[in-house]
């Protein structure tokens, strides 16, 4: 999922900033794709490193002890929601100052919000 918000902030930089500038929705997406890189390596580490010793994560029969990996499930999925939500608010303002009928911004907004619900649907291993 990092690498997939990281292309769509990456795609948003390049339809939406004009080349050699750099505006305000420039160092937002910057700053999300970097939250969002720290966010992947955190919670690849965590899960990665929650059992001591390793091979408990794959054989629950070793003696040894995890972490309760319900938080690290609902920490991910409550933290994944968010910048779901950030991600889906932060071209908004852009699409609205667009020089066309309402009815094309709420086209556009609306393919922008169905990207990201099926970004965030597709992400939960619920669904």
């Amino acid at each position: 999922m990092g690498t997939l918000k990281t292309a769509i902030l990456r795609e948003w930089i390049r339809l939406f900033v004009p080349r050699g500038t750099k505006t305000r929705f420039y160092w937002a997406c910057v700053i999300f794709i970097c939250l969002n890189i720290l966010y992947y390596t955190a919670s690849i580490l965590a899960s990665a490193l929650s059992c001591s010793p390793h091979e408990k994560i794959w054989n629950k029969s070793l003696p040894g002890k995890c972490v309760d990996n319900k938080v690290i499930f609902v920490s991910s999925a409550a933290i994944n929601v968010v910048s779901d939500l950030a991600i889906l608010i932060l071209p908004q303002k852009i699409i609205w100052s667009l020089h066309t009928t309402k009815r094309k911004k709420i086209a556009v907004s609306s393919v922008f919000a169905i990207g990201v619900m099926y970004e965030t649907l597709s992400s939960n291993p619920l669904y």
